[in-house]
């Protein structure tokens, strides 16, 4: 679904990828969208879990720089299918229907307040802002063919990011 997008994901080449048979779904899921609320969950803990392998045991100032950074790498970039759901995901949401978006919502908070937690300020406003930083910068990187754009893009978006990170942003109109 991170590859093809909710709609273009059909149920046949989910199915056969899995080594079913589509008959063989509804054992599973009550419906397609009970699959995608659980491909969320599942791409949110997995996106934790690569992050907390990067940066590893550091705190702090360190463990956000480590986040902000990978996020926005030319690696993640080209990492459609294995990297975070936002991006490739985030224009299916508001089409999806309700348990999807309570997934999405739910895990978003958990990321979000993950984040928030290790910001020297607390700041929920500047983690907002990282995260919408980290989110639109990748896809808009990720939306561009020149590969020197998409790295001017990952590259502005890190340093501002970085500086919401030091407290240096602003908010609220100043």
């Amino acid at each position: 679904m991170r590859e093809q997008g909710y709609a273009g994901a059909g149920l046949q080449k989910i199915m056969s990828s899995a080594g079913l048979t589509v008959g063989g779904f509804y054992a599973h899921f009550q419906s397609k969208e009970r699959l995608f609320a659980n491909v969320i969950s599942d791409s949110f803990r997995q996106t934790r879990e690569n992050l907390a392998k990067v940066v590893g045991a550091t705190s702090g100032r360190a463990w956000v720089k480590g986040v902000i950074s990978e996020y926005l790498s030319p690696k993640h970039r080209t990492d459609i299918a294995g990297g975070c759901p936002m991006p490739a995901l985030l224009s299916e949401i508001p089409r999806a229907g309700a348990s999807a978006r309570q997934v999405f919502e739910k895990e978003f908070k958990v990321s979000l307040e993950r984040f928030r937690e290790r910001l020297e300020e607390k700041n929920y406003q500047h983690a907002q802002v990282i995260m919408a930083l980290m989110v639109g910068g990748i896809s808009l990187a990720r939306a561009v063919q020149d590969d020197g754009l998409a790295d001017e893009i990952l590259k502005s978006c890190r340093e501002a990011a970085l500086g919401f990170a030091k407290g240096n942003g602003v908010v609220n109109g100043g």
